[in-house]
């Protein structure tokens, strides 16, 4: 017969084997992929990756993580998310990257709030909103982006996004400009080739908005 002592010692190491086990587990599922809805009621994932340079701000490097499948229908009009109520969110960083048969463009904010937003087509001519001088930006198609409670700069008025103006060589997105950050509303515009189907993904960890601009309209 095994002393008591001997006993104990194997509860004692059972229990905190079983204990690491079931950590493991839960920091294994906190760490998966995320599950979002995006105007559409579709489910979408993310894997939470992305590519950005050192300087934490790059106008070629967008998310490298599929945030959903390749295959979308999208749409031609207009897509609003109007859930929120809050102060004014701050967007942090704007990427674009090439993904297979669309451009994508990611737009992230501080924080775990989505500002409220609305994204269209619009016909030319193109406003800076505090000017009201007109705009030019590249393209056969103008895709409109506005953010509302937001802003693009720090309480100190420091901009948030250095490359305001982007002239870009992707297959559909040609230029992306920031025509508005006044009064707590930030406006983008992106050029286009041809104004094609489009999609809009709210995302978290980090939270972001994902506009994905489809390289034809099939």
């Amino acid at each position: 017969m095994e002393p008591r002592h001997v006993k104990q010692s194997i509860l004692t190491i059972s229990l905190l084997l079983l204990s690491s086990f079931i950590m493991a587990c839960w920091r294994g599922e906190d760490k998966g992929t995320v599950t979002v809805t995006n105007t559409s009621g579709d489910k979408k994932v993310d894997d939470g990756t992305s590519n950005r340079n050192a300087a934490g701000n790059s106008n070629q490097a967008g998310d490298t993580g599929e945030a959903a499948s390749n295959e979308f229908e999208g749409t031609a009009g207009s897509v609003s998310h109007k859930n929120y109520n809050g102060a004014p969110v701050l967007l942090r960083e704007i990427r674009t990257a090439q993904q297979s048969g669309f451009d994508r463009v990611v737009f992230e904010f501080d924080g775990p709030d989505v500002p409220n937003y609305n994204v269209e087509y619009v016909d030319k001519p193109v406003y800076q909103c505090g000017s009201g001088d007109v705009v030019q930006v590249a393209g056969d198609g103008w895709l409109a982006i506005k953010f509302t409670p937001a802003n693009a700069h720090t309480e100190a008025g420091q901009p948030t996004i250095a490359d305001r103006e982007r002239r870009l060589s992707l297959p559909v997105l040609k230029e992306l400009e920031i025509t508005c950050d006044f009064e707590a509303e930030v406006a983008i515009v992106l050029g286009v080739s041809s104004p094609n189907r489009y999609r809009v993904l709210n995302l978290s960890n980090p939270t972001r908005v994902v506009i994905d601009i489809k390289h034809k309209n099939k």
